[in-house]
């Protein structure tokens, strides 16, 4: 599994236990670092430099990529939260509805719902999940006005049953 590397460089032969992989490895820095013998002081000091900066400038590309992926995602949680709320906004209206009842409670449900299906028109336009979000939205509505309604049926037949009573 282990070879001895075949050269003249004598930190080469004392790694002789090193696997293959690292062996070639080291071999190829060899040739390349020896290969560049000829060349002068001035442009191995440019080529390491070069080398430096090249890495400088890769490191800060992803940097600022890692940054930009960030922002984006951090605008899309920003705006999710913010829709949270709103939902929370809705159901709380919706918890005083059936606590109090009354016309003036389900237009408030009603008015917070068209306010979370504006900003699903405008805010979460970019989100895959929008189309489900805007029927679910839509189910809510329907299945609220179902709700005030057999409440408002409910109230008057509870008034009517109470005019009844007194009538007796």
């Amino acid at each position: 599994m282990h070879a001895t590397v075949l050269s003249s460089d004598p930190a080469a032969s004392r790694c002789t236990s090193a696997p293959r992989s690292f062996q070639r490895c080291w071999a190829f820095i060899y040739r390349l670092l020896s290969g560049m013998s000829h060349l002068s002081v001035g442009v191995k000091l440019t080529l390491g430099f070069s080398l430096v900066l090249t890495a400088t400038v890769a490191i800060a590309w992803v940097a600022i990529h890692a940054m930009q992926v960030l922002q984006v995602q951090s605008s899309q949680l920003r705006s999710l939260d913010s829709w949270q709320w709103r939902l929370a906004q809705v159901r709380i209206a919706e918890k005083a509805f059936g606590l109090a009842g009354g016309e003036t409670a389900a237009q408030d449900v009603r008015v917070q719902l068209n306010r979370l299906q504006v900003q699903l028109d405008g805010e979460l336009s970019w989100e895959p999940a929008t189309p489900a979000l805007r029927s679910a939205v839509n189910a809510y509505s329907s299945a609220f006005n179902d709700y005030a309604d057999a409440q408002k049926k409910s109230s008057g037949l509870s008034l009517a049953n109470a005019g009844i009573g007194r009538g007796c």
